[in-house]
């Protein structure tokens, strides 16, 4: 990853968005999102500003048991964002209570938390912003870790209760990448057909890729 220092002063970001109304419903999902909530897939940015992108956890199965309810002890997977002349991943934030990232590949996370993660359905573990000084799309696209924990590889996490309990996640557009489907997740500034109505559903999203 080439990262870039800038100093300048940013505009108010203005950004124009495909949204679903609600988070993919199928438990145990991973995927890029252009907001915390993880509804907004799809966005739009001028040339000049900076965008940050999440990487959330979705309707973890793992509940965790009261009063704590924790869900996530450690998770991992590995992405890549398609980066045209001109943009640039300023920067990579972990979330939670002391995390740490055992990997030492570029863009590829196995890591552990100091504390685990409280049960929501939405659970946003890795900040990533991008600077836009220059135009042309940029796809996120999430993959097994490269030292995958899980047979056959899988992104997922660590149970909150239990670390040696792992759970496999699905991907959030519905594309295993091991069939030779890329797992675009989320798109900037480009097309997002076939996911660009923001009236479907999760179920119809996924039913294009089957």
């Amino acid at each position: 990853m080439r990262k870039l220092v800038v100093f300048l002063s940013v505009a108010t970001l203005l950004v124009s968005s495909n949204a679903l109304a609600q988070v993919d419903p199928d438990p145990d999902m991973v995927g890029f999102y252009f907001d915390e909530n993880a509804t907004e897939f799809c966005a739009e940015t001028p040339v000049g500003t900076q965008i940050p992108v999440y990487l959330c956890f979705t309707n973890p199965s793992d509940i965790g048991a009261e009063p704590d309810f924790f869900t996530i002890s450690g998770w991992e997977c590995s992405y890549t964002a398609t980066l045209p002349t001109g943009v640039f991943i300023l920067s990579e934030t972990l979330r939670g209570i002391q995390p740490t990232n055992f990997s030492s590949f570029e863009d590829d996370f196995i890591v552990g938390l100091g504390v685990p993660f409280n049960w929501a359905p939405v659970v946003v573990v890795l900040e990533v912003l991008v600077g836009v000084f220059g135009p042309g799309e940029i796809n996120f696209t999430v993959y097994p870790a490269f030292n995958s924990s899980f047979d056959p590889p899988s992104p997922g996490y660590a149970s909150g209760d239990d670390p040696n309990v792992l759970i496999p996640c699905g991907y959030s557009a519905g594309i295993d990448p091991a069939s030779g489907d890329p797992n675009v997740c989320a798109v900037l500034n480009g097309e997002c057909t076939p996911i660009a109505n923001e009236d479907m559903t999760w179920g119809g999203i996924k039913a294009i890729y089957k």
